[in-house]
């Protein structure tokens, strides 16, 4: 399959099983997200995996509209950029 034929077909879910991502595929994800190029290839970003229901659920009401989805899923990835290390390198 080609890229764009990945990309085509790209797809969000809002809806979750109550199962939890097996490590070896959560892994994969976040090594994809580290693929990701960046402005002078700095890779400003850290990412974080939420896995405490709780706090999933307080995350989804931080916004007015976009974050719902976070209630009922059993994990997310949280990414945080800096801006400073961007700026000034």
């Amino acid at each position: 399959m080609e890229l764009i034929d990945i990309i085509c077909k790209r797809r969000s879910i809002r809806k979750y099983r109550k199962e939890e991502i097996p490590e070896d595929k959560l892994k994969m994800i976040l090594f994809s997200g580290l693929l990701a190029p960046t402005s002078r290839n700095l890779k400003p970003c850290e990412f974080y995996v939420i896995r405490d229901m709780e706090v999933l659920s307080k995350l989804s009401d931080v916004k007015s509209s976009g974050a719902g989805m976070l209630t009922g899923c059993t994990a997310a990835i949280a990414v945080f950029g800096d801006g400073i290390r961007q700026i000034h390198g």
